[in-house]
């Protein structure tokens, strides 16, 4: 039987989420983190909407949910 090769056409577009959540933690003063990740989650979002991109619209939901998590939890 022929092996199937598994792909995740995601992980780039996840993989600069993940880089873009890290500099906006970086960046900007620690009691504006969480709202720093959902203005680049929903930048992630709207760009995947624009160029039609499944990868970014994704990338941007996991983002978003997890500035909404920190919100509640952490914040």
């Amino acid at each position: 039987a022929a092996r199937r090769e598994v792909r995740w056409p995601e992980a780039p577009a996840l993989t600069a989420a993940a880089l873009a959540m890290l500099a906006a933690a970086d960046l900007v003063p620690d009691d504006y983190v969480t709202l720093g990740w959902a203005a680049v989650a929903t930048l992630f979002i709207a760009f995947g909407i624009r160029f039609g991109r499944r990868s970014l619209r994704l990338a941007g939901l996991v983002l978003l949910t997890l500035a909404v998590v920190k919100l509640f939890l952490i914040d």
